[in-house]
């Protein structure tokens, strides 16, 4: 293993209920609970991991979806490494807002940041009212928009892991 270990600030946005929570949880700890609690303000766990043999600190911060704690977003937002922009297949409003996620982290932090984005909840996909990414899969993105399921596990370990990988490589090109 690598010598140096690096730690990352995550954020993830939504709108309240798309799974950010629960996405996060599965993650870090491989459970997930099918009683919802609403985050309240901000949240944060983190994961050490280890990527082709360099040691990475995920910090994850789960942002309340809620209109209310918008006023604290540039508190929450500075230092961000990298953004996980989260919604709910099931609800296609969740989708629409994804451009408006996008914009307040862009006006927050002033430069581009990286971003993928999660279309969670793939294991209610016969409840689905998203059916087309074309939008955001043209677009100049690291990642394909990909399906998640965080009470199933599909694709989140694999995505937080490409996420890693994809910060350490960054952060050892610019050293």
């Amino acid at each position: 293993m690598s010598d140096r270990h690096y730690i990352f600030k995550i954020m993830v946005l939504g709108d309240p209920s798309v799974g950010k929570t629960s996405l996060i949880r599965r993650f870090i700890e491989n459970r997930f609970a099918e009683d919802y609690i609403t985050t309240i303000g901000v949240d944060f766990l983190k994961k050490d991991v280890v990527v082709d043999r360099t040691g990475a600190t995920l910090v994850l911060w789960d942002v309340a979806g809620q209109a209310k704690y918008a006023n604290f977003k540039k508190y929450y937002y500075t230092g961000a490494n990298f953004l996980i922009i989260v919604f709910d297949i099931t609800k296609i409003q969740t989708f629409q807002n994804i451009a408006r996620w996008l914009s307040d982290a862009q006006e927050i932090l002033g430069d581009p940041i990286d971003y993928a984005i999660f279309a969670n909840k793939a294991d209610l996909a016969n409840e689905r009212e998203v059916t087309n990414y074309d939008y955001f899969q043209s677009a100049d993105m690291l990642f394909e928009l990909i399906e998640t399921s965080a009470k199933t596990g599909h694709n989140v370990n694999e995505m937080f892991t490409r996420i890693a990988r994809f910060l350490i490589q960054k952060q050892v090109s610019i050293e």
